[in-house]
């Protein structure tokens, strides 16, 4: 029969070296994810032009993203602003804009 104490102590060393496996995959993701953001925040993103009218401002409210659309607003000029490509896609997607 085997000591208890020894059997303790087996049990402990195999907890360390999960533990040990589960953090070495942890950093091995986060190093991968912060890879992958690295090469993506690279690419600069493409800006449009686009006129906001009562229209367009109504519906972007409508679809939750009156917020955004005001802060375009506010660094644009007069009626039109110069906004994120993403920004104006989920905009045409809600239907607020025209498809291009």
């Amino acid at each position: 029969m085997a000591d208890p104490i020894t059997a303790l102590i087996s049990a402990f060393q195999e907890d360390i070296v999960r533990i040990v496996k589960a953090v070495a995959v942890g950093l091995a993701v986060a190093a991968a994810t912060v890879v992958g953001a690295g090469s993506v925040a690279a690419e600069p993103e493409q800006k449009e032009n686009i006129y906001i009218d009562v229209n367009v401002l109504g519906c972007s409210f409508g679809a939750g993203l009156g917020g955004d659309v005001l802060v375009a607003l506010g660094g644009g000029s007069g009626s039109s602003a110069l906004v994120s490509s993403s920004l104006a896609a989920r905009m045409r997607a809600a239907g607020c804009l025209p498809q291009l």
